[in-house]
């Protein structure tokens, strides 16, 4: 039986792949650069948004390319919010 906390992940990466369908579908897919100037779609920021904010209900930490450095050794697993950046900014990378 999983635990609460993977139930929580589990549903999190559904609903963030919600939302990244939903900016898919959309006719805003607009799309910004970070500090080091590589592309990050509103998709990238919401699904990131969304996961962080989630699982900030949970003991585990999050790295994230769209979030925040955080301490090597608090991070247990790493994951990305859905590569949308590749299809959604096409011709861009």
């Amino acid at each position: 039986m999983l635990n609460n906390d993977f139930l929580i992940a589990i549903n999190a990466a559904i609903k963030a792949g919600e939302l990244i369908m939903s900016v898919y579908r959309s006719d805003d897919k607009s799309v910004s650069s970070k500090e080091d100037l590589s592309p990050v779609t509103r998709a990238d920021m919401l699904s990131h948004k969304y996961i962080v904010d989630t699982l900030s209900h949970t003991p585990w930490p999050v790295l994230s390319e769209e979030g925040n450095p955080t301490q090597w050794s608090e991070i247990k697993k790493i994951t990305d919010t859905g590569s949308s950046t590749h299809w959604m900014a096409p011709g861009i990378l």
